[in-house]
């Protein structure tokens, strides 16, 4: 069962939820416009109850408080709450994964996590300032339409497809036709179909 509680950070509250496992800690930041949600199927899972997972909620996101300063969702901002965060809960040692923008903000704290016992990142592109976002992202046509308001229902399952590596999944697999009478396209409820081995969920 995983334990909430709120920690008064230096731009407001940001919720901490925290696992029954034990040992060093392993804190989990997720990624922009997620929450510590991302992570359930850890916190609440075999890894969850065998290890002390710490999930935070970033400022504005999940059960932590919109801050009131717009420096709080800096990069810096966010690297200095995180490290207040550390400070005062004693985990300074911590094991850090950073989702995303979680490890674009390890990234940035980096200096100040002397004592952290490793970092870890995924699915954190190589963004600077300003953002370089061709150099950034290999392109696909088929990510535009995560940007566009209607799209159609082609274009959503170049969009989904686009998500794995080729040969890992078919298109066909994650889309089929449905059995009713109108035959309409619908997502298949158990996703793409491995070429071998057991699903890995």
């Amino acid at each position: 069962m995983t334990k909430t509680t709120m920690f008064e950070g230096p731009f407001g509250e940001i919720a901490v939820h925290e696992s029954e496992g034990v040992g060093r800690p392993i804190v989990l930041i997720h990624g922009n416009s997620c929450s510590a949600r991302a992570f359930s199927r850890q916190l609440e899972g075999p890894l969850g109850a065998s290890h002390r997972l710490v999930a935070i909620d970033l400022m504005g996101h999940g059960r932590s408080a919109d801050a009131g300063d717009p420096a709080a969702y800096l990069l810096s901002g966010h690297a200095r709450s995180l490290v207040a965060l550390l400070t005062s809960r004693g985990i300074e040692d911590s094991i850090l994964v950073g989702w995303s923008l979680g490890g674009h903000i390890l990234l940035e704290a980096a200096p100040d996590l002397a004592k952290a016992r490793g970092l870890a990142i995924f699915g954190t592109p190589p963004i600077g300032f300003p953002p370089a976002m061709d150099k950034a992202f290999l392109p696909n046509p088929a990510m535009q339409a995560g940007f566009m308001s209607e799209i159609t229902p082609e274009m959503a399952k170049d969009y989904v497809a686009a998500f794995f590596a080729p040969g890992i999944c078919r298109r066909s697999a994650i889309f089929h036709r449905g059995r009713g009478t109108h035959r309409r396209d619908r997502a298949c409820a158990s996703g793409c179909e491995h070429r071998s081995g057991p699903d890995p969920r």
